[in-house]
Formats: structure tokens, C-alpha cells, sequence
């Protein structure tokens, strides 16, 4: 699993900031990022507010202008304000991205996320699970025949619903891809983010890749051929 950090060390080449615009399902993650950073410089003491309340238009303009004045070369505009559990939720777009976010009535405090305590509440869902590492560390090499049949393989993959998401500068995304026989024989159930970023940042779920689906659900298990078979009563290599 690639995750943020893991990106900005591992792609020396490319411009980070360029990689997050090019990549719109991690955007919520970069924004979330500047705005916990921004708040060490505000008055986090306490979230009550002053007494004095600003309206919900105030609340906005106040979080939008303060974003975009720590994002640099974005562009973060408003899509919402409206009053939740006691604060402003104000809910932003940057390229196309809904990022919702949080302020005191009194304008005074930002906060990213609110996070329910009440005994119903249901456990915090991790974004990016941790997950095995295809066990094949090293090139794979494949007979002829072994291709084809990684390529019937894939295809049942596919039919019974799975999808890889994944993305060409991902050392993870390529081991994965050459585990099931190279790009040729996973073209009917890989799909490359980087060429398809709209339809990655509609369907994936999570923020990091390789992600892989089963009938719109995450697949959390092994990435091995015996496990993904396994997942989908499809037969894999023997």
C-alpha cells in the first residue's frame, strides 16, 4: 500500500504538489494535512465560543480565505455551510473534490474532522488497511502457457466482480500487476489511475493504491494468486 509519506519519498521525480492535482482521490488527504498544521498556529484551548457568532456566510468566507492562504497554488472554494453538532460545517471543493470541514460559531477555532463518542458510534474505518505484500518479491517469470492462463484468470477475476485500482509510479501496483501475468493479461480487471483518474476518484474507497474491490466492497485479504482465487471461487495457477 502506498500511502501519502510513502509517495512523497518514493517519487523524487515528480513534482508532489503536480502528482496530488493529477491524482484527485488523495486531495481530501492533502487538505486535512494543511489544515491540522495550520491549527498548531490557532487558539485550540477550547472549542467553546466566545459568545460572539458570526453567521454561517462569515464562517466560510472565514475558512475559505484561510485555506487558500496556506495552499499554495490552490484553489479552495465553498460549497455549503450549515450548522452540525453545534459548530459550522462548511464543506469545500477543491478540483472537484468535496472536503468538509469544521468551525466554532465564534470563528475562532478550525477543526478538521468531528469524531463521535456516543456508545453507537461504530469504530473509525481505516482508509488504507494494512495488508500483506504479494509474496512473488522478485520478477516472475511466466511460460507461455502460464500467461494464458493467468489471462483466463483474470478475466473470471473480473467477471465476478473484482477491480484493481492502480498507478504506474506505485512499486506495490507493479509488483502486483506482474504477480498476475504483466498489464496485457490484467487488462480486463486493472484499472490504470493514472489514465483514468475520473473513474478512480468515483469509485475507489479508500486513498491509496493498489486497492482492489469485490462487488464495490474492499478487499482486505492476501494479494497472492491462492487468496484472490480463493475470494472469487476463480482458479488460479497451479
Amino acid at each position: 500500500m502506498v500511502d501519502k509519506e510513502e509517495l512523497e519519498s518514493g517519487n523524487e521525480r515528480k513534482d508532489f504538489l503536480s502528482n496530488v492535482r493529477n491524482n484527485p482521490w488523495i486531495l481530501a488527504t492533502l487538505v486535512l494535512a494543511v489544515v491540522s498544521v495550520a491549527l498548531v498556529g490557532l487558539n485550540l484551548a477550547s472549542t467553546s465560543p466566545t459568545g460572539h457568532v458570526i453567521s454561517e456566510s462569515e464562517a466560510g468566507e472565514e475558512v475559505v480565505d484561510f485555506l487558500n492562504a496556506q495552499v499554495q497554488d490552490g484553489d479552495v472554494d465553498l460549497e455549503s455551510v450549515e450548522e452540525k453538532s453545534g459548530l459550522y460545517e462548511v464543506v469545500l471543493s477543491l478540483d472537484g473534490q468535496a472536503i468538509p470541514v469544521y468551525i466554532t460559531k465564534d470563528g475562532e477555532n478550525l477543526i478538521p474532522e468531528l469524531v463521535p463518542i456516543t456508545e453507537s458510534a461504530q469504530e473509525p474505518v481505516q482508509e488504507e488497511p494494512v495488508q500483506e505484500e504479494p509474496v512473488q518479491e522478485e520478477q516472475v517469470d511466466y511460460s507461455q502457457e502460464e500467461l494464458e492462463q493467468l489471462k483466463e484468470f483474470n478475466d473470471c477475476l473480473a467477471d465476478e466482480g473484482m477491480v484493481i485500482y492502480g498507478s504506474d509510479w506505485c512499486p506495490a501496483c507493479s509488483q502486483l500487476v506482474e504477480m498476475l501475468g504483466g498489464y496485457e493479461a490484467v487488462s480486463s480487471v486493472y484499472v490504470e489511475c493514472t489514465e483514468e483518474q475520473q473513474k478512480c476518484q468515483q469509485e475507489m474507497i479508500g486513498t491509496g493504491v493498489p486497492e482492489i474491490q469485490i462487488d464495490g466492497e474492499m478487499y482486505e485479504g492476501a494479494r497472492t494468486l491462492e487468496a484472490l482465487g480463493g475470494a472469487t471461487g476463480c482458479e488460479s495457477l497451479k
